[in-house]
């Protein structure tokens, strides 16, 4: 399912574009596929690339319940970042270190609108999680940088995964993304 922004953006917690209700959207979205097709709840994957990775955070924060898991790419929360997100999800999160579209640091766009800071925006996840703030292991594979926070108290994984490119998706990304989703504790 591949549902847009109006016009190509999204009105997410933090944009200057509000042009819907989108947690409203994609409420009807989800219900809509589970009408249609015979989907097994216990595997639903968001994901979204830039401001899709930014409105797949805001799509875990205020109805994580509602999946399974979350792999957003280049896109995390804009400033003022959430108080509290509603329930502990699985975050795969992975991110440039090169990409200056979407510094991992944030940046303001326009006069009234600043992208977040990726790692305080982890924060928030590792707090609701339950997680402690060192990660419990690292690794490297495909091109990337990865470290991992599991046996958090709620049982969900966060990861972050870097690569030394801009922002783009990187190769093989969308396999080891799927494979990190399958593998999830259901």
């Amino acid at each position: 399912i591949l549902p847009d922004g109006i016009d190509k953006s999204w009105s997410f917690h933090g944009s200057p574009e509000q042009a819907r209700d989108e947690m409203a959207f994609m409420d009807a979205v989800r219900a809509d596929m589970l009408q249609r097709w015979p989907v097994d709840t216990k595997r639903l994957l968001v994901s979204g690339f830039s401001i899709g990775g930014t409105m797949a955070w805001d799509l875990a924060c205020y109805r994580g319940g509602d999946y399974t898991a979350f792999a957003p790419v280049s896109g995390a929360f804009w400033d003022p970042l959430p108080e509290r997100c509603t329930t502990p999800v699985n975050l795969l999160h992975t991110h440039g270190t090169a990409d200056d579209v979407v510094p991992m640091g944030g940046r303001p766009i326009g006069k009234h609108a600043r992208q977040g800071n990726v790692m305080r925006g982890l924060e928030i996840w590792r707090a609701v999680d339950g997680c402690r703030a060192a990660p419990s292991r690292t690794f490297e594979a495909h091109g990337l940088s990865c470290e991992v926070w599991d046996g958090c108290a709620s049982g969900k994984e966060i990861e972050l995964c870097r690569h030394p490119g801009g922002h783009m998706i990187p190769d093989d990304w969308t396999g080891f993304a799927l494979d990190w989703a399958a593998a999830l504790e259901r």
